[in-house]
């Protein structure tokens, strides 16, 4: 009877290694939506600016600076920004990004 005690805890060891496993490789992708969520709020926030300006007429340029550690590819831009449809110059801002303009 000791055996098969053991052979349990071993059982439920093994799954219990593979629920964490799973819910490590869970965690990974949270964060990596996460990221992409904030980028596509930060670049939403960028183009909205930009609207605005543009609607009310003002002369002179724009600037608008971030500092981004980790800056999306463009793949993963165009993913952030379709939580926002309809956002004026996103297809542009995307294939800007992707050519490597990193002033507009």
């Amino acid at each position: 009877m000791k055996r098969s005690r053991k052979a349990l805890w071993r059982a439920l060891l093994g799954l219990a290694l593979l629920a964490a496993v799973l819910a490590l490789a869970d965690v990974g992708r949270v964060l990596a939506r996460l990221r992409e969520a904030q980028w596509g709020w930060l670049a939403a926030g960028l183009l909205a600016a930009v609207a605005s300006w543009r609607a009310a007429g003002t002369e002179g340029g724009f600037r608008f600076t971030s500092f981004e550690a980790f800056p999306l590819e463009p793949e993963e831009l165009a993913r952030a920004l379709a939580a926002f449809p309809g956002l004026e110059g996103a297809t542009e801002l995307v294939e800007r990004w992707a050519s490597g303009a990193r002033r507009f």
